[in-house]
């Protein structure tokens, strides 16, 4: 049996579904000896219910923490969460722990709805051909608007860095020609956005930086940005194991240390 261990993520599931697996060996043991107390019937069933309830937490915090996950997953994720926990809310079926999915639904709109409106969020969802506008839920154009305006910032940052401050001083453009030049990029960056949209999504299971590797030629702007964007990971799960195996390691080689310099020193 798994207890509940309040620094472990997912302990709390995970007990009531080993609870759950174990119900008809539980009902057993307790037939022949009648040492401890098991839940009634009512009792499994509102088990079963948390158990379906909180499962798809679990699923969550285990894609985000894989390393070929991106930031575009956590638009789609929040959505997911939500809208399961409607639909159980206005189900009958759930009687007995809607309480539960009230104060849910009240958590995941706190913490996570800001998420949705995010502007980096946004378009790195955007540029993740599994999703595109797909789960968005800011305007479509607003998006749209986001990406060019992530574009446009990728842009200058690039020919600040081309320039030292002196040559900038030694340049002389009219401001018909910026004026032009800025036009031509906004409409080159449109066409590849459209031209973006009208292809297919590519399947959920799909990877998308092997879509880019493919067909990132044609959308030479918007794989530059892909490249920025979907480098961000959804989560710090993969960095928290990994400094939480490496302290084990730590405490473990330094005790083997310690009881080495004893027998050492005893004889």
């Amino acid at each position: 049996m798994k207890q509940d261990v309040p620094t472990r993520w997912n302990s709390s599931f995970e007990m009531l579904q080993r609870t759950f697996e174990q119900k008809v060996p539980l009902a057993t043991y307790v037939a022949e000896f009648d040492e401890i107390k098991i839940p009634t019937n009512y009792q499994w069933g509102i088990l079963e219910k948390l158990v379906y309830i909180l499962a798809p937490f679990k699923n969550l915090i285990k894609k985000c923490g894989r390393r070929d996950n991106t930031c575009a997953k956590i638009i789609p994720s929040v959505l997911a969460l939500k809208v399961l926990l409607q639909k159980t809310s206005s189900s009958d079926k759930y009687a007995g722990i809607m309480t539960m999915i009230h104060e849910l639904i009240k958590s995941v709109t706190k913490r996570l709805n800001n998420f949705l409106f995010n502007k980096m969020l946004c378009v790195s969802t955007f540029l993740d051909p599994r999703y595109k506008l797909l789960y968005q839920h800011a305007d479509e154009n607003l998006v749209i608007e986001w990406v060019k305006e992530a574009w446009k910032e990728m842009q200058g940052a690039q020919d600040s860095e081309k320039c030292s401050e002196a040559e900038r001083e030694l340049i002389d453009i009219e401001v018909a020609d910026i004026i032009e030049k800025q036009i031509i990029l906004r409409s080159a960056i449109t066409q590849e956005i459209d031209n973006y949209l009208s292809l297919p999504l590519l399947e959920n299971t799909g990877c998308p930086f092997l879509w880019w590797s493919k067909c990132g030629m044609q959308f030479e702007k918007l794989k530059k940005m892909a490249l920025k964007y979907l480098t961000a990971s959804p989560s710090s799960i993969e960095s928290e194991s990994l400094f939480s195996a490496g302290g084990l390691f730590r405490t473990y080689t330094k005790q083997q240390g310690a009881d080495l310099k004893q027998i050492t020193e005893n004889t």
